[in-house]
């Protein structure tokens, strides 16, 4: 077996570039060479270019000209004037200033090549000897074998020689002969030879494709790729067209290069089609509406075709090809209508149908999606299509799984395709879900509304004005094929409706509220009356009539009249129970109230109003942050025209409709559910409570929340003399068994959900989402823009500072006249080092006020938090003045400095840990000696106590004083939310200020901010809990009601505490915490209260899916894909903290995506977040990369044969708990994922180990000599005498190393393999445990202790009654007397362990029981392991705050720290792994192999993970989330290497096979499976394998 080397690298090597000296680019003036010279930087990412061009290169002007994407349409290809020299200098400078300095610096060699295209060189008028050689060789039309080796050398020139010298060359000059040469079809060789020196030309040389444009070598390209004479040749020129096509698509679609690079792409191998789909691609992004020919129709039958190619590259380039061209098409009618006819519409539909086996990535769906909603919007025909092609269908099922819209989703093991979970969604940002709903509006006809007696807001009736494309559909529709809106109704009536609550932009509510209401109008009156049953239509228009948000206000009314229209009596009667009509009431109501108020006003207020502000006694939920929820906030406000135009609207309808109508009846659910919730608060008793449970489970939520039953629940499941707890005890068991005498079975699922429903409609927790354009949206370039955040774009734009001095500090100087840029990561501490320097007091007076006014930039990579940062400061030199007089600096700096951060550019050094040679101590000692990494800037204590011992500046932002090791980006977010606001475009464009004064010894440290705007838990709060659980009594108790705890104290509010929650909304929020808490502790109470048998708890016990709350959902997801809100710590506190003391409210996917964001570093957020498993860089933005920072590696060499002893040691290590810890093993080859996995697995099996004694174990011998617990690892028991001894002392030693270990993996993202047990996990989060935790740890122990604890309870309520004590000394345990047990005070199984002093003597008495009880469940699971898990808990705080964990439970806790085993089947591993070279999941082995691991016990199963992984277990999600995904390729039989034998036939299976062995990369999690003859041979080689190669990773 081997594994990666590559996989496991520690660092990536870095090109550097130098020589960059200083460049100045100002008003009119372009040094050339400088930026030829940044053409180099641009390969590498744009990081380069970003910085030198942001910094030197201005804005001639402030006009903000709208460059088209057709820049290439003038004819500057034929004259150079000075209006095309003009527009590409402003195209440059708009670039720019858009933030995309890659477009800038295309832009700008742009114009240098047109220039050159004038004649002669770039740089030099004089032509070297040389070159005037190879010039006059290629014009030597006489003499061929001139002209070959002409080519021949110009070929290699270009080739290695430097930017430079092929600029110094006649460029025109060469182009010019070379195109000539081209044409010389008798000379195959030559025109060979000819391409490919202008390939290479264009490759190389970005700016000479102007010049090759010019002298028309695409007509000579197009015409080799259209008469195929030479295969090279055309490949060629295929590759020459690519090259061009990215600066001159619109050039190459005038000279026919899209037909001519599509119409022989079947003659090319794959690697060449690729290259002939992306010239395609560049051609049809840039294409010219004046190219739109009969030739161009030509092309668009290849592309259709190649939409169903198995190629993904090819089939991601065609889409991008077939979108553009369409949206060209869709002004003309007729040409858009042969645009799709044909098989478009049907081949894009067998891709994203979800019935098909092919699985397009997210970007390609947005891409289909976007080119159906082109053609349906602007074609009746294609709508139709659609809709008789299910499409309806198909988008329900990718809604239902979208990660914003979901709802339920799901356990640790819902990413499986085993557990029967929702596939994935393809739809998988905003921009795509606005798509989706801009494609189900298009799909029906609008129509034409009757007119209404109300007023409508003009933007709510745009549509009116508009032609409707497809109104020839409505009687399609609603005559001759109505089934078609019967099936858009079922599929997606539901999911649209979700949308419109779901927390997604307003966008798309407004189209799915569209595309409800035009169903509405087209519907018949039978199918709207199936709809009134199957969807909560009713309660949805109630809900939006309480928004304030008047689109959605307007949306909603539309509803409600045409409901009426359809069925006036049916849908009253919903809307009056859902509250739809008591929200018309009240709009009616408020406008009668302003409609009196204008009446009696005779002049306007004395004083002004902010008009702006929201009036403080009206009520406008929070609808979020930033841009879009600033909008949406203003468009809510009660004083917008709008808003009273809806209110005006909604006065008449209620007027209309339920007024002047009438027909008003009781509804008894109500009166039931009022009745009910009256004899709750009189009376507890049973019978009460199964009134309540079913008078609710006939009611609807609103008539829950206005029948005040909400209030009678709280009263008895959270009363105010709870300090009672036999009493609350029983209550919470009369419910329990009261939940089960209903007639309904599901009554306590039922009012679950109703508290939910409920919650939503209380629900208004804001979201803060950061509003900035993407840089591929702003200079200019194509992109496709799905899976991308384009709030990464904000993470690499400078920020304008302004430093100001604070008005009461003078003895510093004010440097407010100049203006800094500054990189988002930048720390205080490291503008304090550029600061300092230049506003410090000279000497001489005036001296710092003789300083030049300056712009400066200062750089710096982002703080890792758990390193520092270095603070290098940069500045540039120059003259030029900007806007507002500041002049313009700049210096050299490091141009291979990242963006997002950087750990270090050297790898680690690799430690060996060898323990063989007695060098322990020594290693210890020298690395206890070694002078420790700087402490990291924000980590726990430290940062606190050590933070501005040497600062000698203190900022703040908006009067908020800030921590040194604040970013600026967090800055400037503080500052906005001082003043209630969030990041927005703003924040980049303009100039924001930080005050600053010099720092004194007095001052008080602020506190350092936290990744996603964590606020811990207050010790006030923490400590009035505790005391409360300890005061509920006995261990027992506790252990049961602990959990109540929060609620019963009125405490879960405090996870909302910074937003302005309803009394409403904290009631059922803690009820809802009681509900949960009595799913899950059922069983407990029922054994505490002894009132009935234990199998009454199924009456309650729940699924987690249950209580997972869709809005809140939706809420946190959102705002977990804005990266610069989290990244700038002012995510809203309620996500963290609401997920820490409500978890269940999420699902466990979105808990883990949380954790990993705000329990670690910022780069190990990135990396998470946007990573793609390789270090350095990410791709984002419109196809741009994006560097972020490396995280720290920390390579370690150990034997295989001591791992414990080096276990030990590598925890020792220092800083070691900060970096990514790699594992190689002695005399092994393997380095990187898989021996580091793997050695966790193996210090698993040490932890395991008898001789150890830290487990509880029911002995039998085993080969390993590991022990035996059934039910899960649990520290073995100690009693009070035995604490203190060595041999104790080194038991709480190791626990800390396993506290680091769970830590460890939890960090890295590794996997112990440790089966423990469920009440480990509860002891390790500090939860008091019991007698219930025993009896799960050990059955027949806790059965026996239940019994004497029983026996104890009735002695004791013997004695309460005042009974004789001969009567309760009699009581007996399976009729013996509680003396004939003959029990002794040591704990059972240990007779060495004693209960008590001289235990050993004393027997258990009816005296004495309760007290033996207490003592055996304290020694097991109380005292005699709290030192073991005190010790646990400091391992792992060491590496992350344990709080952290408080958002998973148990179960949870196991996945994520051990991982997961599951149930494989063939079709889900099918599903699960991808094959590749040479293997299909057609391919005959892999229909054997995917048999024989669906036949694998756990134990193979386990096997077979660890060869392949490293790790013997699944990471959370099972075999579906493993990353890298596994993969299965064919290896080749040793004996038939060198044959020629068909690799197809090979691949099929043969004998030849059978004497090889599997191999493994561990890293990649790459499988090379040879092609076995058949499946019992391929079952004993790779069990073999799998059983052989575990030992060590050696190459294979």
């Amino acid at each position: 077996r081997r594994s990666s080397v590559v996989g496991g690298a520690g660092s990536a090597s870095r090109a550097s570039a130098h020589g960059m000296g200083t460049t100045r680019v100002t008003r009119g003036a372009v040094v050339a060479a400088a930026a030829v010279r940044a053409t180099a930087k641009r390969r590498r990412g744009g990081v380069g270019v970003e910085s030198e061009t942001v910094t030197t290169m201005r804005r001639e002007d402030d006009d903000d000209d709208d460059d088209d994407d057709d820049d290439d349409d003038d004819d500057h290809h034929h004259h150079h004037s000075r209006r095309h020299r003009r527009r590409t200098g402003e195209a440059f400078d708009d670039a720019m200033d858009s933030g995309d300095p890659e477009a800038g610096l295309r832009a700008l060699l742009r114009r240098l090549g047109s220039a050159a295209a004038g004649g002669g060189g770039m740089f030099r008028q004089g032509h070297s000897s040389r070159s005037q050689e190879l010039l006059r060789g290629l014009q030597a039309m006489d003499d061929p074998s001139a002209q070959m080796a002409a080519l021949s050398e110009l070929n290699e020139m270009l080739v290695i020689s430097g930017e430079e010298v092929m600029m110094s060359m006649p460029l025109a000059s060469f182009v010019q002969a070379l195109v000539e040469l081209m044409q010389l079809e008798y000379m195959p060789d030559i025109m060979l030879l000819a391409a490919r020196a202008l390939t290479t030309m264009a490759d190389v040389m970005p700016p000479s494709r102007g010049v090759i444009v010019h002298h028309g070598a695409v007509a000579q390209f197009c015409s080799r790729l259209l008469t195929i004479e030479y295969i090279d040749l055309a490949e060629q020129s295929l590759q020459a067209l690519e090259k061009l096509s990215q600066d001159y698509g619109a050039e190459c679609a005038r000279q026919g290069a899209l037909i001519a690079c599509l119409s022989y792409l079947d003659f090319f191998s794959i690697g060449m089609q690729r290259v002939g789909l992306q010239t395609a691609a560049n051609i049809c992004r840039q294409f010219p509406s004046s190219a739109l020919t009969d030739g161009t129709a030509d092309a668009i039958p290849i592309l259709t075709n190649i939409l169903l190619h198995d190629d993904p590259r090819l089939v991601d380039c065609a889409c991008v090809c077939l979108t553009s061209l369409a949206a060209k098409m869709s002004k003309d009618p007729s040409k858009l209508a042969a645009f799709c006819s044909g098989n478009l519409v049907a081949n894009v539909m067998q891709l994203i149908s979800p019935n098909t086996s092919r699985t397009v990535s997210p970007s390609t769906h947005h891409s289909l999606i976007k080119l159906l909603n082109v053609c349906a919007r602007n074609n009746p025909d294609v709508a139709i299509e659609l809709l008789r092609r299910d499409l309806p269908e198909t988008l329900n099922i990718a809604l239902s799984g979208c990660k914003v819209l979901t709802t339920v989703n799901s356990g640790p093991m819902s990413a499986s395709p085993a557990s029967g979970g929702t596939a994935a969604s393809p739809i998988v940002t905003s921009e795509h879900l606005l798509e989706v709903a801009t494609l189900t509006d298009a799909l029906l006809p609008a129509v034409s509304p009757k007119t209404r007696s109300s007023a409508r807001s003009p933007k709510t009736n745009k549509d009116k004005s508009e032609p409707a494309t497809c109104a020839v559909n409505i009687p399609i529709l609603t005559k001759e094929e109505p089934d078609l809106l019967v099936k858009f109704a079922k599929n997606l009536t539901n999911v649209l409706m979700q949308a419109v609550d779901s927390s997604v932009p307003q966008g798309v509510k407004v189209k799915c509220l569209s595309a409800l209401t035009k169903w509405t109008r087209l519907a018949s009156q039978e199918s709207f009356k199936d709809v009134l049953e199957t969807a909560p239509l009713a309660a949805f228009c109630a809900s939006q009539l309480t928004s304030k948000d008047p689109q959605r206000m307007q949306g909603s009314l539309d509803l409600i009249e045409l409901g009426m229209e359809k069925s006036s009596e049916a849908f009253a009667k919903v809307l009056r129970k859902e509250g739809a009509v008591h929200a018309l009431q009240r709009l009616s109501e408020e406008q009668q109230r302003t409609s009196s108020a204008m009446d009696v006003s005779v002049a306007p207020a004395t004083s002004a109003r902010d008009s702006t502000k929201t009036p403080s006694d009206r009520l406008v939920p929070a609808l979020g942050g930033g841009l879009r929820g600033q909008a949406l906030r203003a468009a809510a406000s009660t004083e917008s025209p709008e808003y009273h135009n809806a209110v005006a609207r909604a006065h008449t309808l209620y007027t209309k409709l339920f007024i002047q109508r009438g027909g008003k009846a009781d509804d008894l659910s109500v009166e039931r559910l009022r009745d009910a919730s009256a004899t709750l608060r009189a009376s507890s008793d049973t019978e009460a409570i199964v009134a309540f449970l079913e008078a609710v489970t006939g009611a609807s939520t609103f008539e829950l929340l206005e029948c005040d039953a909400v209030g009678a629940l709280k009263d008895f499941l959270i009363p105010k003399d709870w300090n009672d707890t036999q009493k609350l005890v029983h209550n919470y068991a009369a419910f329990i068994k009261a939940a089960g005498q209903t007639k309904e079975s599901d009554a306590f699922n039922t009012l679950v959900k109703r508290l939910s429903d409920a919650l939503s409609s209380c629900e208004d927790l804001s979201i803060a989402i950061t509003s900035i354009s993407s840089m591929s949206r702003r200079g200019g370039r194509g992109s496709s823009g799905a899976g991308e955040d384009s709030s990464l774009a904000g993470l690499v734009r400078p920020f304008k500072i302004r430093f100001k001095l604070c008005s009461d500090a003078n003895d510093l100087s004010d440097y407010s006249s100049n203006v800094v840029l500054v990189e988002p990561f930048a720390t205080l501490s490291a503008i304090e080092d550029f600061l300092y320097p230049r506003v410090q007091k000279r000497t001489s007076r005036g001296a710092a006020d003789s300083m030049p006014r300056r712009s400066s930039r200062l750089q710096t990579p982002p703080p890792e938090d758990d390193g520092e940062s270095d603070g290098e400061s940069d500045s540039r030199d120059g003259t030029g003045s900007d806007e507002g007089g500041d002049e313009y600096m700049s210096d050299e700096y490091d141009e291979d400095e990242p963006v997002l951060g950087d750990e270090a550019d050297e790898p680690m050094e690799t430690r060996d840990l060898d323990l063989t040679n007695g060098n322990e101590g020594n290693d210890v000692a020298a690395a206890a000696a070694a002078p420790p990494p700087p402490a990291p800037a924000g980590s726990f204590a430290q940062a606190a106590a050590a933070a501005n011992m040497s600062n000698r500046l203190v900022f703040a932002a908006n009067g908020v004083e800030l921590h040194s090791s604040t970013s600026i980006l967090q800055a400037i977010a503080m500052s906005a939310s001082v003043d209630k606001t969030t990041l927005t475009q703003s924040n980049w464009e303009n100039v924001n200020t930080l005050t600053y004064r010099a720092a004194k010894p007095t001052d008080v440290v602020p506190a350092p901010l936290k990744l996603g705007g964590i606020i811990e838990d207050s010790s006030a709060d923490a400590s009035e809990i505790a005391e409360s659980i300890a005061e509920l009594g006995n261990s027992e108790v506790r252990s049961t009601l602990m959990s109540f705890i929060p609620a019963l104290k009125d405490k879960v509010k405090n996870a909302v505490s910074n937003e302005e929650t309803s009394t409403q909304f904290n009631n059922l929020l803690a009820l809802l915490t009681v509900l949960h808490e009595l799913s899950i502790s059922a069983p407990r109470v029922l054994l505490l209260d002894r009132g009935g048998p234990l199998t009454d708890a199924r009456n309650v016990v729940l699924p987690e899916e249950s209580f997972i709350h869709g809005k809140l959902t939706g809420k946190l997801t959102r705002q977990l894909q804005d990266t610069i809100t989290l990244c700038s710590a002012s995510t809203p506190s309620w996500c963290t903290s609401l997920a820490r003391t409500c978890p269940w409210l999420f699902p466990f996917e979105l808990r883990q995506k949380l954790f990993k964001c705000v329990s670690f570093s910022l780069s190990r957020m990135l990396h998470h977040l946007h990573g793609d498993g390789s270090d350095g860089a990410l791709t984002t933005d419109g196809g741009r990369e994006i560097r972020i920072g490396r995280l720290q590696r920390q390579k370690v060499r150990v034997n295989r044969d001591q791992i414990f002893e080096s276990a030990k040691k590598v925890f020792a290590i220092p800083n070691t708990s900060k970096m990514v810890l790699e594992v190689e093993f002695f005399e092994e080859v393997g380095t990187g994922t898989g021996p580091t996995l793997e050695f966790f697995t193996l210090l698993s099996k040490q932890f395991k180990r008898r001789k150890l004694h830290l487990w509880r174990d029911e002995g039998g011998s085993n080969a390993d000599d590991h022990v035996v617990a059934p039910h899960g690892l649990f520290p073995a028991p100690s009693t009070k005498m035995q604490q203190g001894t060595k041999e104790h002392v080194n038991r709480v030693k190791n626990f800390k190393i396993l506290g680091q270990a769970i830590a460890k993996v939890l960090q890295d993202g590794r996997m112990l393999d440790l089966a423990l047990a469920p009440a480990f996990y509860r002891g390790m989060m500090g939860k008091t445990l019991g007698l219930y935790d025993l009896v799960e740890l050990d059955p027949g122990l806790g059965k026996t202790l239940l019994r004497l604890d029983a026996a104890a309870a009735k002695i004791e309520h013997m004695k309460r009654e005042g009974r004789p004590e001969s009567e309760w000394r009699n009581v007996t345990v399976d009729g013996a007397n509680i003396e004939d047990l003959s029990l002794m005070f040591v704990l059972p199984g240990h007779s060495s362990s004693e209960l008590t002093k001289c235990g050993s003597d004393v027997p258990v008495t009816a005296v004495n029981l309760r007290e033996y009880v207490d003592a055996v469940v304290d020694a097991c699971v109380g005292s005699g392991v709290s030192l073991y898990f005190e010790s646990l808990r400091s391992g792992v705080e060491e590496i992350l705050p344990l709080a952290r964990l408080k958002m998973f439970n148990e179960a949870e806790l196991e996945a994520l720290i051990c991982g997961q085993g599951e149930n494989w089947t063939p079709q889900m591993l099918v599903d699960c792994i991808k094959f590749d070279h040479g293997y299909s999941a057609q391919s005959l082995p892999i229909q054997n192999f995917c048999d024989i691991l669906s036949s694998f016990s756990s134990d193979q199963q386990r096997a077979f993970m660890r060869f392949v992984t490293g790790a013997p277990r699944l990471p959370p999600g099972g075999l579906a989330a493993l990353q890298p995904r596994l993969t299965v390729v064919c290896k080749q039989p040793s004996c038939a290497v060198g044959l020629s034998s068909d690799a197809a036939i090979l691949s099929a299976g043969t004998p030849l096979a059978d004497g090889d062995l599997p191999s493994a990369m561990t890293c990649a999690s790459y499988l090379k499976l040879p092609p076995y003859s058949c499946k019992e041979v391929m079952s004993e080689r790779l069990q073999y394998a799998m059983n052989e190669g575990s030992g060590s990773f050696d190459l294979s």
